[in-house]
């Protein structure tokens, strides 16, 4: 019994440091930002309103990848309606998009 709650700490603390970095992690103006926004919301119209654009897969579920030069651009999304924002570069690199 010990050794099943040893273990399913250490899968809780591996799986939740990786999200953790992607949430702590600011986007850099100019490049690739993760935008999570509500389901019931355009994600394209909050990107629009934040004065960026989308760019790479547009059908992951409740996330958009959204780039602008804006400094702003984060504060702008957040706004305009979107819950999270962050980093999205490692994101892009999964599904394959260059900026």
């Amino acid at each position: 019994m010990t050794i099943t709650i040893h273990l399913a700490a250490c899968a809780a603390v591996g799986l939740s440091a990786p999200i953790l970095s992607l949430a702590s992690s600011r986007p850099v103006p100019g490049d690739v930002a993760l935008v999570i926004a509500p389901p019931w919301v355009a994600r394209e119209a909050i990107v629009a309103a934040a004065g960026g654009q989308p760019v790479g897969p547009s059908s992951m579920p409740l996330g958009l990848l959204a780039q602008s030069d804006s400094p702003d651009f984060a504060d702008n999304l957040r706004s305009a309606g979107a819950w999270f924002v962050a980093d999205g570069r490692p994101v892009a690199l999964l599904c394959g998009v260059s900026t």
